[in-house]
């Protein structure tokens, strides 16, 4: 096998300054005992729930937001914010989102091999590197606004969502930096409660400040909260605050005053010298699940300008957006469970795959992709059958304060949103399968293979949005191609499934047979000793 670039890079460290110090070596080996020996089933549940309730707050925070802009300035301020929430997610969240994937796995394999000095190094690179973006972001894309945005509606000089998009493009991904994309790194050493209240307290802080600032905007123009941008100041102010709260963990180890014992130290001597490396690790490392966060998003994004350049009616366009940003609101409420479901995956498979136990790698794909596909499976063919009750029970009455005619033309375009309700439902049946399989794959740094998962997921969307566009116009169901490129992925990732199964039932009788011929030699040795 030779050296890798773990040792590589600390080979010219002192071997105290490259191991885990006395005060954590209890840390990380508690932790290597519970991931290592407990029931797989318990093991993977304890985990996963409070990262499953984590991101179902989350998701009912976005809903939330989703409920105030339709209560507010009604549903023209969703026809903008649809244009620019699918690059917001593509340049805000996703980056930095898969560096700090990266980076989580790289810290991983650098505690299985007890270097918490190197740990500590990847967590500084990857501040410095999604700060730089965050940067680059700002002084690029920021001044685009307008021009992005006249793009993607085929130049008809939509101004809605561009005062939002100049906040989302200039500070989402400095406010994202140490909460939603630090959150795997967090889960590396079991952090379980403290990603929790990171969930908790995000979600809270963004549904109290969007209404708060909703509401007292409300009273000084129309136009203000038409322009949506109250959502993105709420998100801004909620994500800071739990970053300054994070930043204090970290550097102070302590969280509600109770010492939190880490093999992480993170220090200003770990953010220089730079090591390129490990830039290169975390860079690369990042592109597989940059690609797979991107590919809804991606795909919502050539459906928006497709609307605006082939469908003939305004009202459908329109209608069309409203669907689009309730697709992506509402998807990302039901893959809860998935997303619980794979950081637990992540945390509890990347120790065991840097051990080599390789069979109970195996013992947990089989139990992460059986929960996650009966339990997606049932909540998707329940949400599917009852989805107007689900949409009608997230909608904001508006009857009060609207007119008799106002309140009609409230419920049609309510009921045009059923169909992205319905569809939204259904991808996450597959994802959790698609999710387990991908996610080893980047575990084991096989590129090719995740590349060639996605593309699975996110060509087939693509060609028939396309085709449909140009073809159909009007009348094209655009948001079909996501669930069936969910659904072919999903299938596609069947033959994969089956040869990580085979691959780590024949690695772990490999692994067992080593084991025994060592113990073997041992006893040898002793009985050799002894006759001496």
């Amino acid at each position: 096998m030779g050296r890798d670039f773990y040792d590589y890079l600390d080979e010219d460290k002192p071997a105290a300054e490259s191991s885990i110090g006395s005060g954590t070596d209890k840390t990380l080996e508690s932790t290597v005992m519970k991931l290592t020996t407990a029931n797989v089933n318990a093991l993977l549940w304890s985990t996963a729930l409070p990262y499953i309730c984590g991101f179902l707050l989350e998701g009912l925070a976005f809903i939330g937001d989703y409920n105030l802009v339709i209560y507010y300035p009604g549903f023209v301020g969703l026809f903008g914010m649809a244009l620019a929430y699918p690059v917001e997610i593509l340049m805000c969240k996703n980056i930095t989102l898969g560096y700090g994937l990266a980076t989580a796995s790289a810290i991983q394999k650098a505690l299985a091999k007890n270097k918490a000095s190197l740990a500590s190094s990847y967590l500084a690179h990857y501040i410095l590197l999604s700060l730089l973006w965050s940067v680059l972001c700002t002084i690029c894309l920021t001044p685009s606004t307008v021009p992005l945005l006249k793009f993607m509606d085929n130049y008809q000089g939509n101004e809605r969502g561009m005062a939002y998009s100049r906040i989302v493009f200039s500070t989402q991904n400095f406010a994202n930096i140490f909460t939603n994309s630090i959150s795997q790194v967090l889960a590396v050493e079991n952090r379980i409660a403290l990603n929790f209240f990171r969930h908790l307290g995000s979600s809270f802080l963004f549904i109290l400040f969007d209404y708060i600032i909703y509401f007292i905007s409300s009273f000084y123009s129309a136009k203000i909260p038409e322009l949506c941008q109250s959502s993105a100041i709420a998100y801004t102010l909620a994500h800071t605050v739990i970053s300054v709260w994070i930043l204090c963990v970290l550097f102070k180890k302590t969280a509600f005053d109770i010492p939190i014992k880490t093999s992480l130290d993170l220090k200003l001597k770990r953010f220089w010298p730079l090591k390129p490396k490990v830039i290169k690790t975390i860079i690369v490392g990042g592109l597989p699940p940059i690609l797979f966060n991107s590919t809804i998003p991606a795909t919502i994004l050539v459906c928006n300008i497709l609307v605006s350049r082939y469908y003939t009616s305004l009202e459908t366009i329109n209608a069309s957006r409203l669907k689009f940003i309730t697709y992506l609101r509402y998807n990302n409420l039901f893959m809860f469970i998935n997303n619980g479901f794979n950081q637990a995956f992540i945390t509890t498979c990347g120790f065991n795959l840097g051990l080599r136990n390789y069979g109970r790698v195996r013992q947990l794909i089989v139990a992460s992709a059986l929960w996650t596909l009966v339990l997606s499976a049932i909540l998707g063919i329940l949400m599917f059958i009852f989805y107007k009750s689900v949409a009608q029970l997230f909608y904001p009455v508006l009857t009060y304060h609207q007119t008799e005619l106002e309140w009609k033309d409230t419920q049609r375009q309510y009921e045009e949103t059923y169909e992205a309700v319905a569809l939204a439902s259904l991808g996450p049946i597959w994802m959790g399968l698609f999710m387990t399989v991908s996610s080893i794959a980047q575990l084991e740094d096989k590129f090719l293979v995740f590349v060639l998962l996605q593309i699975s997921r996110i060509v087939v969307p693509i060609i028939f949005a396309i085709s449909a566009g140009l073809l159909i116009q009007d009348n094209a169901k655009l948001l079909t191609s996501l669930p069936i490129g969910d659904g072919v992925a999903g299938m596609c990732c069947l033959t994969f499934l089956f040869y990580y199964l085979q691959k780590y039932k024949h690695l772990s009788l490999i692994e067992q047979s080593r084991k025994e011929n060592e113990a073997l030699e041992a006893q040898i040795a002793n009985l050799d000793a002894l006759n001496d």
